[in-house]
């Protein structure tokens, strides 16, 4: 596999356009950008993240010491969690369906690539819940994402792992199966029906 960090990277994007797609329109997520935003929708989608991103820091976290890798997993599932309590909500460990464990390097790209590039569009997010919702709002998970740093990062490892796996076709379709099982996760952690408590802001 010799392609560049550009060209791993895109095709890993053209493999889950459709899952992205999906994902990025799911209501609970898509809410947080339409008119009407309140407490009760930006908690909820919050409660839907959480198993997601928990589940799969975890994953991504043993994939890494298991291939005994030099990559920082800068974790954000203790963000989320305080967002949520700060607005009174309890985390909830939703049963998700397992997926298959990362054995190799091209698979765990392929889920860092989920994991780490949700982090682009966090700012965004932040600024909308911001102004929809105040400057006291809880929005440790979204503003302080860090994917002006940690994407850049991302992609220099990227780099030395396409020389490591030059030649070794297989595992671009590795990463890329990896990353929609990811989006998957994500997907199926936001369809978990979750009541919404009466949120208060601590």
């Amino acid at each position: 596999m010799n392609e560049s960090p550009c060209q791993l990277l895109d095709h890993l994007r053209q493999a889950t356009r459709s899952e992205h797609h999906a994902l990025d329109r799911h209501p609970r997520l898509n809410g947080l950008l339409r008119p009407g935003l309140d407490l009760d929708r930006y908690g909820d989608a919050l409660l839907g993240l959480y198993p997601a991103q928990h589940y799969l820091e975890q994953v991504a976290g043993a994939a890494i010491d298991r291939l005994r890798l030099d990559y920082r997993l800068w974790r954000r599932t203790a963000s989320l969690r305080d967002d949520m309590e700060r607005l009174g909500l309890t985390p909830t460990e939703a049963v998700l369906p397992p997926m298959a464990q990362p054995r190799s390097h091209g698979e765990l790209i392929g889920l860092l690539y989920v994991l780490e590039g949700s982090r682009l569009g966090a700012r965004l997010l932040a600024d909308r819940v911001r102004a929809c919702l105040g400057a006291d709002t809880p929005l440790s998970f979204f503003a302080d994402a860090g994917g002006a740093d940690i994407w850049p990062a991302f992609r220099r490892f990227v780099q030395v792992e396409c020389v490591q796996l030059h030649g070794k076709e297989d595992e671009k379709e590795a990463a890329a199966s990896m990353a929609q099982q990811a989006f998957a996760k994500f997907s199926q952690s936001l369809n978990v029906s979750r009541p919404v408590t009466t949120l208060a802001i601590l």
